[in-house]
């Protein structure tokens, strides 16, 4: 027996609420999440503005 799904069956996807390390987290014209997930192993990540039209989600500066 086939079974098939039509757009009525899926669950609607929430639009994400944190950039993962890397993405772009800012920026004029950015419609994305402005906040970062943490990393993989847990570890703090800020968003780092670049400037007016970019900011990326980088590893937080620890003080040494």
């Amino acid at each position: 027996e086939i079974y098939t799904l039509s757009l009525h069956d899926a669950l609607p996807i929430s639009p994400a609420i944190c950039a993962v390390m890397f993405e772009a987290c800012g920026g004029a014209s950015y419609k994305g999440p402005t906040t970062c997930c943490p990393g993989d192993a847990g570890e703090a990540v800020e968003c780092q503005f670049y400037n007016a039209f970019f900011s990326q989600c980088r590893p937080a500066k620890t003080a040494a």
